[in-house]
């Protein structure tokens, strides 16, 4: 007799294929089992939605979900509206043994088309299944502690700082392509298996971390570097700038140091203003930071301040403001050196396995070692 898959939604069970609406205010649990999938089609509103064991759940609805959690299986989308968008965060923590299969439970999110994601979570290893010539593009760097599994022809990309993705076991590219287009280089571990590629867009110029494990390139495997991207180790260039006492940037031309990403406006001194901004030389950065960090901008060492009890203060400048008293960023500032390309982004290990390929975009500089054998 063919098995009919089971769903436990909350306290509910439910057989055969689910279209129904669901509201719940706090979690929810679907439960498939073993080899069997389930498809749901109606709108899910609900804080925590959580999948749990080996079988298949596809959704297909509009869904108000504030977040995943895959505890087992394989949850499928084709649309970024079956995960409430960018808004919702997926978590991939496989936990406990499939009822009927007996295995231990792994997790998966296989995504049937292109979209935005929210922000991904590997408490233990996961896989992310990109299918066809589909684009998934992530809304945050990978976290936690599991391995990375980038499987399917797609393309997995990566738009923010990938330094963030320090404490992952590693990334394995097992098909298609990992995609990282800007933000500071990748530092996990990183394996390209054959087929698959590691594709290098250009990352941010203020980045200084790399890839300090090493990067495997499996025979058959590639990294390509596109067009006009420089790929090296300490590419950087020397400028001299003027700091700009209208705008608050420091200067060459076109060439803008830009402010540390706490700052957001930016006011002079003025004798009109409270007394301790009286003079003139003062320059004073609006901030969001509420703690007192250490801030440096273009090589000046920033003084914070905490205004929020001075109400004449706040109106001028802002509840917190770091500030500068020293009269000569008006003057020219000493050269300050500034990063290009992907500064130090592949000085760890590369190992280009016999086979592998290493392909450059027109324009393309790649200035790091190239290592060629057998990987272990």
């Amino acid at each position: 007799m063919k098995r009919m898959h089971k769903l436990t939604v909350a306290l509910l069970t439910v057989v055969a294929t689910s279209t129904w609406n669901t509201t719940f205010a706090t979690s929810m649990t679907i439960d498939v089992e073993g080899t069997d999938s389930a498809s749901h089609s109606g709108a899910i509103s609900v804080g925590t939605l959580n999948k749990t064991n080996a079988g298949s759940l596809a959704l297909s609805g509009t869904n108000a979900i504030g977040a995943l959690g895959i505890h087992g299986g394989k949850v499928s989308v084709s649309s970024a509206s079956n995960l409430n968008g960018a808004s919702s965060a997926v978590t991939f923590a496989a936990s406990g043994t499939d009822p009927v299969t007996a295995a231990a439970n792994t997790a998966t999110l296989e995504i049937a088309g292109s979209m935005n994601t929210g922000a991904f979570a590997f408490s233990t290893a996961g896989t992310v299944q990109v299918d066809s010539t589909y684009t998934a593009t992530l809304n945050a760097a990978p976290t936690g502690t599991g391995l990375v599994h980038k499987t399917g022809a797609g393309v997995m990309k990566v738009a923010s700082d990938l330094s963030a993705s320090a404490a992952l076991a590693g990334i394995n590219v097992d098909a298609g392509t990992l995609y990282v287009q800007s933000g500071k280089a990748p530092v996990a571990p990183i394996q390209i298996a054959n087929g698959a590629t590691l594709q290098l867009a250009g990352v941010d110029e203020s980045a200084e971390s790399q890839i300090s494990s090493a990067i495997t390139v499996q025979s058959g495997g590639s990294i390509v570097v596109d067009a006009g991207v420089d790929v090296g180790s300490a590419l950087t260039s020397s400028v001299a700038t003027n700091f700009n006492t209208a705008t608050g940037y420091y200067a060459n031309g076109a060439a803008v140091i830009a402010w540390p990403a706490a700052f957001v406006s930016f006011r002079t001194g003025d004798p009109e203003a409270p007394y301790f901004f009286g003079d003139a030389a003062f320059s004073v950065w609006r901030t969001t930071d509420s703690s007192n960090q250490s801030v440096t901008y273009g090589g000046v060492s920033m003084s914070w301040l905490n205004f929020t009890g001075n109400a004449a203060a706040t109106a001028w400048y802002g509840q917190y403001v770091y500030y500068n008293s020293d009269a000569t960023l008006s003057a020219a500032h000493p050269t300050t050196t500034v990063s290009t390309g992907m500064d130090a982004a592949l000085s760890g290990t590369v190992l280009f396995s016999s086979g592998s390929k290493l392909v450059l975009g027109a324009g393309s500089n790649y200035t790091r070692n190239i290592t060629v054998g057998t990987a272990s």
